[in-house]
């Protein structure tokens, strides 16, 4: 009994050093020595700099990227003479046709008239950033459009940036046909309206076409 007294004696002695220890530790001395001002710049202040900066580096980039990618040329001569004709698109297949046992649908080389089985519901208008004047417009370029305006006409730009046409109001699209496909539709100059008359196309060509002329 004794020895367990003298156990918790000499446990509540060095607790109490030790509390005494931790309140001289803790005592307020006051300041001593020279003190130097804090120079280090605000690590939030830095990384805030930083990341305005790189967004103003995004967005310029950005804005860059939609402006080249919108800016086309599909390497169309440009024609303000008036010419009209029709032809029957035909398309020659590169390789064979093959069902998913590999049996041959179509072989190699078949050549065929896609209009025979495809409707084109609306006369398309290959157009260049000179023609802006015979494009329809919105005054107001964020109101919905009207449902009589396209009037059975898209208006599809081949030379030029319709982005920046499209932020004036102008109702215009990208082209997203290869200069080949545009070809196959029997369009060798711009500005050229194509519409499909049963199994073959009508294409005018010039301003005219762009006009009214019929």
């Amino acid at each position: 009994m004794k020895k367990v007294s003298s156990i918790l004696a000499s446990i509540l002695l060095t607790g109490g050093l030790w509390l005494s220890f931790g309140c001289v530790v803790l005592e307020e001395y006051g300041t001593e020595g020279e003190v130097f001002p804090i120079k280090e710049v605000d690590i939030r202040q830095v990384l805030l700099k930083r990341w305005r900066t790189e967004m103003e580096r995004w967005r310029k980039e950005y804005e860059r990227k939609i402006e080249e990618y919108h800016e086309k040329d599909a390497g169309f001569p440009y024609t303000k003479e008036y010419k009209e004709y029709t032809c029957t698109p035909s398309y020659t297949l590169p390789e064979a046709i093959r069902d998913k046992e590999g049996k041959v649908i179509y072989p190699k080389g078949y050549t065929f008239n896609p209009l025979d089985s495809m409707k084109f519901p609306f006369e398309i208008c290959f157009v260049t950033d000179r023609d802006v004047k015979y494009l329809p417009k919105l005054e107001n370029k964020d109101s919905p459009l009207p449902k009589d305006l396209w009037q059975g006409r898209v208006y599809v730009i081949v030379k030029g940036n319709s982005w920046k046409l499209r932020e004036k109001g102008y109702i215009v699209w990208d082209y997203g046909l290869s200069k080949e496909w545009i070809e196959r539709m029997c369009v060798r100059e711009v500005p050229a309206c194509v519409r499909q008359e049963g199994n073959r196309f009508r294409v005018r060509v010039g301003v005219q076409s762009l006009s009214g002329v019929q």
